[in-house]
């Protein structure tokens, strides 16, 4: 609560303008209330998750993979779009707030709760949920799934939704990071799904638990 104060009686909002659908009327009842009374949703949602992953996996034993071409290149397209737009309408905010105020009001101190870092922090935790469909492709595809992969998923969305609720201040920084790493995770898993060949540094480039995905999610 001490944290919304702060934000609020500063009223430090950095983004320049904010599109009719990123203006929040009623800030504590999207970013933080809806999560603060159904965060616990999240460790059930993982569970099911897991339960559904492995159903489907017994499911596709005795079956052929499904090629999914076009379905794979058009969801990384999609996720690489919204990581993008994430990225540039959340970056605006931190990287002004670091211009402005330094790092220590920068990590310190939550995000407006009117301003468009919060509306696509809120879209990002709800990212979390639609990204748990990653996992399908690798099933349906009968591609490697290590346990990496599950985990991560489930981790990063209870660990989102629980900070959402808590309002941590250091989030917009680690959304920031997400949404850019994102942004050219899914740009390159979009490019390689579609079937182009790009140089190996690019490949290089990508992190190492990318890297180790790249096969289960390009052609």
């Amino acid at each position: 609560m001490s944290r919304i104060c702060i934000a609020r009686s500063r009223n430090i909002a950095f983004a320049r303008y904010a599109l009719p659908f990123e203006r929040i009327d009623d800030p504590r009842g999207w970013t933080v209330e809806v999560f603060q009374r159904y965060w616990a949703h999240s460790i059930t949602i993982s569970i099911a998750y897991f339960i559904i992953i492995k159903c489907i996996q017994s499911y596709m034993e005795k079956r052929g993979p499904f090629p999914l071409k076009t379905t794979l290149f058009l969801w990384n397209t999609a996720l690489a779009v919204f990581s993008i737009v994430g990225f540039i309408r959340i970056s605006e905010d931190f990287f002004q707030s670091l211009y402005t105020n330094g790092i220590y009001f920068s990590f310190c101190y939550s995000c407006h709760p009117n301003d468009v870092a919060a509306f696509w922090s809120f879209l990002f935790a709800i990212s979390k949920v639609v990204e748990l469909g990653d996992t399908l492709f690798i099933v349906l595809r009968k591609k490697p799934l290590s346990f990496l992969h599950y985990y991560h998923h489930a981790a990063v969305l209870v660990y989102t939704v629980h900070s959402g609720a808590e309002n941590a201040a250091p989030g917009r920084a680690f959304i920031t990071m997400n949404y850019f790493a994102h942004s050219a995770m899914y740009t390159y898993y979009a490019l390689t799904s579609s079937g182009l060949k790009l140089p190996r540094w690019v490949s290089f480039l990508q992190p190492k638990t990318n890297r180790n995905l790249k096969n289960r999610f390009s052609l």
